[in-house]
């Protein structure tokens, strides 16, 4: 089973009519964060770059066409509040894509943190957006829910001095 959270309106009904004959998938139209309420969200003319943070200008500058944001309010809730909702029935892996604001979803995991073997989380090398947690502060965080750093791949580097800037990581439950 796939459950997929997307916090904009736009990009969530686009989901649903695609994959509404996909039984294996359940989506919710909110973001997922530390506290339950309401949030503003940044939409950036690049979708993708949208973020509960707002972008640094080290972003903007080595992607331009993400420049461009917008404020909406969204719904913001922690994922251990779905937990009962959702029907856990084998190995779990746990997908983070929130340009930045991992540690406000995975302070609003616990619970759950506890029942994920992988995590595969995008990470930043430099800081995108307004105190986004960096990959060093991701690897210390997750270590304490026994989380080990296991790889990295898909990087992406500055386009004004080559430096690496984002990527993917992946993060393996210890189970000793």
């Amino acid at each position: 089973m796939i459950y997929a959270f997307e916090a904009m309106p736009e990009p969530f009904k686009r989901l649903n009519e695609k994959l509404s004959s996909d039984k294996k998938l359940k989506t919710f139209n909110v973001a997922l964060s530390n506290y339950k309420g309401d949030v503003d969200f940044y939409v950036s003319s690049n979708e993708g770059s949208s973020s509960l943070l707002q972008m640094e200008e080290v972003h903007k500058i080595n992607f331009p066409t993400s420049a461009k944001n917008h404020l909406i309010k969204v719904k913001c809730d922690l994922l251990d509040n779905y937990l009962t909702e959702l029907k856990i029935e084998s190995a779990v892996m746990m997908k983070l894509d929130v340009q930045g604001a991992e540690r406000l979803v995975l302070e609003g995991s616990v619970k759950t943190l506890e029942i994920v073997d992988v995590i595969y989380s995008e990470v930043n090398f430099v800081e995108l957006y307004k105190d986004a947690v960096l990959v060093t502060d991701l690897i210390v965080l997750l270590k304490k829910y026994n989380f080990n750093f296991a790889g990295i791949e898909n990087t992406f580097q500055s386009l004004i001095d080559g430096s690496f800037t984002h990527g993917d990581a992946i993060f393996v439950k210890d189970k000793k």
